[in-house]
């Protein structure tokens, strides 16, 4: 075998064991949601939602670098493999944002009952990233926006809209600005 041949397999198996990595995690991410204990797991749940999101992104770019090395497999095999990983992917983030959902709403019911109760009590503010237009960011606000702001029945449409505009930056913020 030549050097650059060498070379190639060195990078091959670089980006496998990365590639092998990422995906022990996701299933330790899905071990998590399959033996979800809200009682012992609740605080856990946004954390490992935004880690399954930055582990899509990185497992992607693996795949992408194996496909352009020469000599690497068949494209075809890793549409497959990007395939079934994107299957689970999707499958896990609807059910961590399901949790993430309920947990909300069992959050915000309590909080309604307990505000009935004593309307005097001031509430932490809620802190919400911003997002300046960045497309890698834009999945993770999306989903943390909607279940935090767009999915709450307490909010009318304007309200919902001036949350959105106070978390915008940048080139996202301009998009809007006039409106």
């Amino acid at each position: 075998m030549g050097e650059a041949e060498e070379a190639i397999d060195t990078l091959r198996r670089e980006y496998q064991v990365r590639a092998d990595n990422i995906k022990r995690s996701v299933n330790a991410i899905e071990t998590f949601v399959e033996s979800y204990n809200p009682a012992q797991h609740e605080d856990q749940v946004s954390i490992r939602l935004e880690k399954l999101e930055g582990f899509y992104s990185q497992y992607v770019e693996q795949v992408v670098q194996l496909q352009l090395l020469p000599l690497s497999v068949p494209a075809i095999e890793y549409d497959k493999v990007l395939n079934r990983f994107e299957t689970k992917y999707y499958h896990l983030k609807a059910k961590l944002t399901q949790l993430l959902s309920v947990k909300k709403s069992d959050t915000a019911s309590t909080s309604k009952r307990f505000h009935s109760q004593s309307t005097h009590i001031k509430y932490p503010e809620l802190k919400l990233p911003d997002f300046s237009g960045n497309p890698l960011e834009w999945q993770s606000f999306h989903d943390r926006f909607n279940a935090a702001v767009h999915s709450s029945s307490d909010l009318s449409a304007s309200e919902k809209f001036q949350y959105l505009k106070g978390l915008l930056r940048g080139e996202a913020a301009g998009l809007i600005s006039e409106v």
